[in-house]
């Protein structure tokens, strides 16, 4: 289990682009001015943005869960890794693996996954996410299915780490997202060894 330092605050959010962020090691959970509730994992930051007749969140960096207001007037959109992810009421996940792709994970409701500008291989796609099933953006692959499994990839939110058919290469680097002080796989040991 992991020693996460949290702290819950509420924010009255309504001006353009205000920036939250969770350091390294640490959780924070935002009530928005909607009533959405959002999540930040370790390491992590959005930008949000709520007017009378949209509701933005840009993913910049992380991971983060949100259990989103109902507002029909209002869509909510997080934009992220060249896609964007749109809610009207629901739960979801979605990590930031890098600037170029994203997992998204659903835990209440149903999300679509758009992408932008479509990626190199693909024109862009449109898709539907019901509960538990997850998808991966790629900027240059284009959108697939993620064979993430829900439990594992919100773990996060109960201080835990989960690992299932994970090499050592990749714990790591997840733990590492966690830690101020980073863990090194020595050379002699296969980064692949699940």
């Amino acid at each position: 289990s992991l020693a996460v330092v949290g702290f819950i605050a509420v924010f009255n959010l309504q001006s353009e682009g205000e920036i939250l962020a969770a350091g390294t090691g640490q959780y924070l959970a935002v009530t928005l001015a909607d009533g959405t509730v959002v999540e930040l994992n370790t390491n992590s930051e959005i930008s949000v943005s709520l007017t009378e007749n949209r509701r933005e969140v840009e993913l910049r960096r992380g991971e983060v869960f949100f259990t989103v207001a109902k507002d029909k007037e209002r869509p909510f959109v997080v934009d992220v890794a060249g896609a964007t992810v749109r809610a009207v009421g629901t739960a979801f996940n979605i990590y930031r693996v890098t600037d170029q792709s994203a997992i998204v994970s659903v835990s209440e409701g149903i999300v679509r996954v758009e992408e932008a500008d479509g990626s190199s291989v693909t024109s862009a796609q449109s898709k539907l996410l019901t509960v538990d099933e997850a998808m991966e953006i790629d900027a240059v692959r284009g959108l697939s299915k993620s064979n993430v499994e829900h439990l594992q990839a919100t773990a996060w939110r109960q201080g835990q780490l989960l690992f299932e058919n994970t090499s050592i290469g990749d714990a790591v680097e997840m733990l590492n997202r966690y830690l101020h002080k980073k863990v090194i796989v020595a050379d002699d040991v296969s980064r692949s060894i699940k």
